[in-house]
């Protein structure tokens, strides 16, 4: 533990991990995040589709039928 102080602040400690330690820290969490990301993956992927699909079908209709300003709004 190190302390810093300074003439206009309060004394500030710090817990000085050693590099290692924070990078097999980091490490710990991968699964985790992997399992989130894997998870939301399909989901982001539908709205992607679905929002191509209803930005292209209406721009598509929208010169010769008027209806694809229903199919945008």
């Amino acid at each position: 533990m190190t302390t810093t102080s300074s003439g206009t602040l309060d004394p500030v400690t710090t817990n000085a991990v050693p590099g290692r330690a924070a990078y097999w820290r980091l490490w710990r969490a991968v699964p985790l995040v992997l399992g989130f990301l894997l998870l939301q993956y399909p989901i982001a992927l539908a709205g992607f589709i679905v929002g191509v699909t209803f930005v292209s079908a209406g721009a598509g209709t929208m010169v010769t039928f008027f209806l694809g300003a229903f199919i945008l709004i």
